[in-house]
């Protein structure tokens, strides 16, 4: 009839939200899109999706690096109609998450649930690698045995077994066994695993402070194995070395191509592209810093340090005296910021206004900042909104306002002897100059 309402039936109603959650994800809004996922799976716990849901969350879950809700929503898809595939996701998520017995638990249901011999194979293969990342070493050689009588032509598992075994001597210290290990690995026929053998004789030469051999290694290894997981590895191995060693400039080379690489996990990328954003801010090059922020930010836009990241893209661009966007990209934020936050995130508006020589509106800036902390916080923001403000004050030849502001920063219980000591020196300035 005219009138009625298309989505009246519990059946319809769900469809609709089924839709609603895929069009979300298909427009990458991703937290409304989990939002409507959990609603479905909250109101039709019997829905006729209810697996394809599980799956989703499960892999939005993993995304966000909330291992246990993702392998127990991957886990209970694997229930349902999505099969082994929701199940050995699960198992390949505890794994390389470091949940060994679990992940050897969730292969041994793979290899019994399914009915392909090669899943067989991949299954009985993750529990040796699981138990040998366990420190289960009787156990991963009896594993072994059962593996070669089960798959006698498995010559690229046995390879990586030996990798694996060489990684448990390079995690227990002791390098001549790792690098006996990795050296027969480097002979294997499989050129991703010789390669990776060739790199883990990198680490194990670096774990011993041998830089210069371990630097060569790396390199010989970019160049033998170009594209290779082991060539990778061995770009950020490189990148970490040269920024202990403080050479930003080696480090952002090595990082850079990692980040411009095809197909990449997505922990190496965050990683490559933190590392280029900390080089680059420590060299002075705030638009090539500012530029990998906004990259980071439009691949993981719920990530954890996202927040951070946008409040120091606004410093970026208050460093390349983009003014007027930065204060306008720092006041975005503050909807959403906690009071600490938002102290900090003032006291760089502040800043903005002081460097664009618009002093009065800095001090109005620097002086909502002490109102906004609520504890104790790494830097004392109050102090320097303070020390700011009599700056501000000190450009705009208000003399005694200035005083007023330093006094204030003298007078605070606790704060940093070198703080008060420059503030002294600070007053005495300006009284020398009013006099």
């Amino acid at each position: 009839a005219v009138g009625d309402n298309p989505f009246g039936s519990t059946a319809a109603r769900e469809e609709y939200l089924f839709a609603y959650a895929v069009t979300l994800a298909r427009a990458q809004e991703r937290s409304a899109a989990k939002r409507a996922l959990l609603r479905y799976a909250e109101e039709h716990p019997a829905g006729s999706h209810n697996g394809e849901v599980y799956f989703a969350l499960g892999q939005m879950y993993k995304d966000e690096g909330k291992i246990d809700l993702a392998s127990t929503y991957l886990q209970q898809a694997a229930t349902m109609k999505q099969g082994t595939d929701a199940l050995r996701d699960a198992a390949d998520l505890l794994l390389d998450s470091g949940k060994h017995a679990r992940a050897i638990d969730a292969y041994t249901r793979l290899a019994e649930n399914s009915t392909e011999p090669a899943e067989r194979r991949y299954a009985e293969s993750r529990i040796v690698v699981a138990m040998l990342r366990a420190g289960k070493l009787s156990d991963a050689a009896s594993a072994i045995e059962r593996f070669r009588s089960a798959w006698p032509e498995a010559e690229a598992e046995q390879d990586e077994f030996m990798l694996e075994r060489g990684k448990y001597h390079h995690r227990a210290g002791e390098y001549r066994a790792a690098q006996d290990l990795f050296d027969d690995v480097e002979d294997s026929d499989i050129r991703a695993l010789a390669a990776l053998g060739s790199y883990w004789n990198g680490r194990c030469l670096e774990a011993q402070s041998r830089n210069s051999d371990a630097r060569e290694q790396y390199g010989d290894v970019i160049e033998e194995y170009p594209g290779t997981e082991a060539a990778l590895e061995s770009m950020m191995s490189l990148g970490r070395m040269a920024m202990r060693a403080e050479q930003y400039q080696d480090a952002a080379t090595q990082y850079r191509a990692v980040v411009d690489a095809e197909s990449i996990p997505d922990a190496m990328r965050k990683e490559a592209l933190n590392g280029l954003i900390s080089a680059y801010d420590v060299m002075g090059m705030y638009d090539v810093a500012a530029e990998m922020t906004r990259r980071f930010l439009e691949a993981w836009p719920g990530d954890p340090t996202a927040f951070r990241k946008r409040v120091n893209l606004g410093i970026f661009l208050t460093q390349l005296r983009y003014f007027d966007t930065a204060i306008d990209h720092l006041e975005s934020l503050l909807a959403e910021a906690s009071p600490d936050d938002q102290a900090e995130i003032r006291y760089y508006i502040g800043e903005a206004y002081f460097y664009k020589h618009d002093f009065t509106q800095a001090a109005l800036e620097f002086l909502k900042v002490p109102y906004l902390v609520v504890g104790k916080t790494e830097i004392d923001w109050a102090s320097a909104a303070y020390a700011q403000a009599g700056e501000c004050y000190r450009e705009l030849s208000k003399f005694d306002l200035a005083i007023d502001m330093y006094q204030k920063v003298v007078d605070t219980k606790g704060v940093d002897p070198r703080f008060r000591a420059e503030a002294e020196k600070r007053i005495k300035e300006i009284r020398a100059l009013m006099n």
